[in-house]
């Protein structure tokens, strides 16, 4: 008899049978023909002919096969079940599906967590699914869908799941997970990916017009770094998340909250999508409403496969060619992989979430200030070797924010194409000119953690607007070529091909559809040159190897550099391999000259703050070191480091604590010495609100130059309005509405660092005064603090005493010289007495705090308040210690008229009407003591 464990058992659905058997008789990881691992298939209830079966196992547990619709019978047979069971614990294989429109239904599989739910036996799951042709799901409520991929997010009942799984158009059903927020405090560089550059070398290119979509929870629309420039959609999320509203200003912030808050493209109009749904939104969507750009800073689990949603991503992308997706990598990068060929192998292959899979994407990494990749930034490669991410960019906290960045950076992009044709670019140009101009990183050329290298937003603008691009189509067997011209002293020639592929169907071994090839010809008979390809095998020794030249036949994106190249004509040949219909391309060149040196940060629009931590960045193609030297007065020069390997492109620096100009030059041993811009350094003024009276307000900072100009939020950003000579100004509210405000120091009439922007009625000063409160009480004395927002104006501060019905001055401060101090009354009388503060302007008038009671009881426990007490008025008792102390109030004759605890200083009790006569309070502590209390009715 057969070992249960070794049993084979079937499971038929019309012309459909499904096979599993025991993991040990599967060994196979070629492609097989005729082989179902079936310990007797001679044996099997029906046989099987003309089958072209080509079935890839990766056998860590069992496996499930299911034949449908692919089978030409040999003899008639009887369905012995028409109900498909799935086996708890059987693991999906990967079946190889080709490309088409219409016919029988692909082999459907079931990803490993979609497995272990089902084997939870849960009564209900949602999960997602893929859908051959026009089908809808048949079963379960349909949540979400992207309909052009055969996308559906479903929520099933248990009892409901057989028929959906029997369903003849299923293709892949996995498991729904809930995505989650990668990391970001929102600390920004925009120097290390020469954003700031950029805003320097192309003052107008701001993004404007440009329409970007933040796709997560929903941010604060009213954020005043986004102040005027959101619409909505009507997708946003009911969540609105700080998260959310950082990926939003670092995208596109307009820097009013304060400098540092400057995205990358600060004139981008922006929206929110909620992220309830981990598939595009619709295509319409994105049409109705001209998003061109949508930025995904989520991820879910670390998953290792081609699934529902980077199919569907794939989908969308080719239906909307001009639309770009920017998703972070996410910040597993220590995580080990799961599922698929790369299963087990440490801090790669983990990005997080299977959308990430998909070709028509950007996916970005995270770096650190000095271009250093995160330890807890996703690596690559994707499930099938292609190469993932494609970009890192500063995200020193997570890689959401470098996702950001690089979305910014494509609305840049977009804008500066629309400027000079008319249209926005392809998807595929701008994402070809991203990966072609980025800093390099890692290993040379290309790897599975860097990508293609580090954002250079300048650099890829340079691209854009110089039109170093190709933009064509091709079909099968066809060629294009393209003439690149290379003058003498060019260091280096970098050139990308990249294309948005046709989507695969869900969970596919391999991703890429239609394959185009590149090769770099020199001129004449110099040779020729290969992409840069990277070992996809699975092993830490293979993915680490560095790049080598060869054929691609795994990405849509494909790169060719060649160093110190001879001047002459290049030919740039884009072949169709393998391709159906017609496919679109686009080509991104740039050439790097070998003796240039260019300072990119400080440029002459990044004022430096004094005293703080400075990192001065380069480009260069030069090799050796050089010396660093800062002057504040153009004349004579102090030394910063030295010497500096120029490779390495920066240099840490504490900055003096000076207000000055400031200017930078490097030293070298035989050539000229190359000089920055000149900038200003300043102190980081801090503003503040003086006084916020009726008609006017006083703002102040420290001293950080000989004049300053100020600030005031307009519609959209803060717009300069005046110039002062002193560290204070009082202004109009009449004529300046705004509540935000903001001040920077002018030197030699350069504008420094800006303040932090200030919401004036925020601060809690109102007319001069800040706080006021009894400060100790002694007996009869009491001290008092006081606190006002300047001393501008303010003659005298007094203390005053409520005596009968008016206030008497008990105390003063004549000539204040700080703007707290405290003042003292030793006339404090039994019960309560209220108390306030005087202040009394240069221009004759006064300025009073609210009154503050103190209550004074000597001797006794509790006050019984006020004492006597007309008819009708609520009677208060004030206790010293809350909680201790239960009251009972009778009249001379015994009789109850009120009890009760003391549960607080001030005891009230204004449902007691007594009517005129004598009273006794009761009073009894926790420990029994009895006091009684006298009170005369009026």
């Amino acid at each position: 008899m057969m070992s249960p464990h070794r049993s084979l058992r079937w499971h038929t659905l019309q012309n459909a049978v499904c096979v599993a058997s025991a993991r040990r008789s599967c060994r196979y990881r070629q492609p097989l023909k005729w082989r179902l691992c079936c310990p007797h298939p001679h044996s099997c209830p029906m046989l099987l002919y003309s089958v072209a079966l080509q079935l890839f196992f990766t056998c860590t547990g069992c496996f499930l096969v299911l034949i449908r619709n692919f089978v030409r019978k040999a003899h008639t047979y009887t369905p012995m079940n028409r109900t498909f069971l799935l086996l708890s614990g059987l693991l999906a294989t990967s079946t190889t599906w080709g490309q088409r429109k219409s016919g029988p239904a692909l082999t459907p599989v079931l990803s490993p967590a979609l497995h272990r739910a089902l084997a939870q036996r849960q009564d209900s799951l949602t999960v997602m699914i893929q859908l051959d042709g026009d089908a809808r799901p048949i079963a379960g409520r349909v949540l979400d869908a992207y309909a052009p991929a055969g996308a559906y997010r479903v929520r099933i009942a248990a009892s409901d799941w057989t028929q959906l799984a029997a369903s003849p158009q299923l293709r892949f059903a996995d498991l729904d997970l809930a995505p989650r927020e990668e990391l970001s405090t929102g600390f920004l560089d925009l120097s290390l990916n020469r954003v700031n550059r950029a805003h320097m070398l192309f003052p107008s290119l701001r993004g404007d017009s440009v329409r970007l979509s933040i796709k997560e929870q929903a941010y604060d629309s009213t954020d005043i770094d986004l102040r005027g420039r959101s619409f909505h959609t009507g997708l946003e999320a009911p969540t609105v998340s700080a998260h959310a509203a950082i990926m939003a200003t670092i995208a596109g912030g307009g820097g009013n909250s304060s400098p540092f808050a400057v995205g990358a493209a600060p004139s981008a109009v922006l929206s929110s999508a909620s992220f309830s749904s981990l598939l595009p939104g619709p295509d319409s969507f994105y049409r109705r409403h001209g998003i061109t750009v949508q930025n995904h800073s989520y991820g879910t689990a670390v998953q290792n496969y081609y699934g529902v949603e980077a199919s569907a991503y794939d989908v969308a992308a080719r239906n909307n060619p001009q639309l770009l997706f920017v998703f972070s990598a996410g910040n597993s990068g220590t995580a080990a992989a799961t599922g698929g060929v790369y299963t087990g192998l440490a801090g790669v292959s983990n990005l997080t979430g299977n959308f990430k899979m998909a070709k028509n994407i950007l996916v970005v990494g995270a770096t650190d200030s000095l271009a250093t990749l995160e330890a807890l930034s996703s690596r690559g490669p994707a499930s099938d070797g292609r190469v993932k991410p494609e970009l890192v960019a500063f995200g020193q906290d997570g890689s959401s924010g470098a996702a950001a960045l690089v979305s910014g950076s494509a609305a840049l992009l977009q804008q500066a194409f629309r400027r000079a044709q008319g249209d926005v670019p392809p998807a595929a140009l701008v994402k070809a000119l991203l990966i072609n101009s980025a800093d390099d990183g890692g290993a040379p050329e290309v790897d599975y953690g860097y990508g293609y290298g580090s954002l250079n937003t300048a650099a890829a603008l340079l691209g854009m607007t110089q039109q170093r691009y190709f933009y064509d189509s091709l079909g099968a067997g066809q060629v294009r070529s393209f003439a690149i011209p290379v003058p003498a002293g060019t260091a280096r020639l970098r050139v990308t091909l990249a294309w948005s592929d046709p989507a695969a169907p869900a969970n596919v071994p391999k991703a890429l559809v239609n394959d185009l090839d590149a090769l770099l010809r020199a001129p004449g008979a110099g040779g020729s040159w290969s992409p840069w390809v990277l070992n996809p095998a699975p092993s830490l020794a293979a993915l680490a190897a560095p790049a080598t030249r060869g054929v691609d036949t795994l990405n849509n994106v494909e790169q060719v550099t060649v160093n110190s190249p001879v001047a002459g004509s290049y030919s740039f040949e884009v072949r169709g391999s393998r391709v159906t219909g017609t496919q679109p391309f686009a080509v991104a060149w740039q050439l790097d000259t070998a003796d240039r040196f260019a300072w990119t940060y400080p440029t002459a629009n990044d004022p430096l703050q004094g005293g703080a931590r400075t990192v001065l960045r380069w480009e260069t193609g030069r090799t050796g070191n050089g010396s660093i030297e800062y002057s504040v007065d153009g004349t004579n020069w102090r030394p910063v480091a030295g010497p500096v390997p120029l490779a390495q492109r920066y240099m840490v620096w504490q900055s003096p604590d000076t207000t000055s100009p400031i200017r930078f030059r490097m030293r070298f041993a035989s050539s000229p010495d190359a000089l920055s811009d000149s900038t200003v350094v300043s102190p980081l003024l801090a503003l503040q609100t003086g006084f916020n009276c009726t008609d006017s307000f006083l703002l102040l900072w420290n001293r950080g130059g000989a004049s300053y100009r100020m600030y005031e939020l307009g519609a959209r950003y803060l717009q300069p309005f005046g110039q002062v000579p002193d560290t204070f100004a009082v202004l109009s509210k009449a004529q300046h509405p705004s509540l935000y405000y903001a001040v920077a120091p002018l030197i030699g009439g350069r504008p420094g660092l800006r303040s932090y922007t200030l919401k004036y009625d925020a601060q809690g000063v109102e007319c001069y005064l800040r706080s006021f409160y009894l400060q100790a009480q002694e007996g009869r004395q009491v001290t008092f603090f006081g606190a006002i927002g300047t001393l501008y104006g303010v003659s005298g501060v007094g203390l005053q005493r409520q005596d009968g019905s008016g206030f008497t001055t008990v105390g003063t401060v004549s000539t204040p010289s700080a703007t707290d101090f405290t003042l003292q009354d030793s006339g404090l009388r039994q019960g309560v007495t209220y108390y306030r503060l005087l202040l009394q302007l240069s221009n004759g008038s006064f300025v009073y705090s609210a009154p503050v009671p103190v209550y004074y009881f000597p001797g006794q426990p509790v006050l019984v308040f006020p004492n006597p007490v007309r008819a009708g008025q609520p009677v208060q008792v004030l206790s010293r210690e809350a909680g201790r102390y239960e009251v009972l109030i009778t009249d001379a004759i015994g009789r109850r008229w009120a009890a009760g605890t003391l549960n607080g200083t001030i005891n009230r009790f204004p449902a007691l009407v007594l009517p005129a006569g004598v009273y006794f309070i009761r009073i009894t502590s926790e420990e029994g003591t009895v006091a009684v209390e006298k009170l005369v009715v009026l």
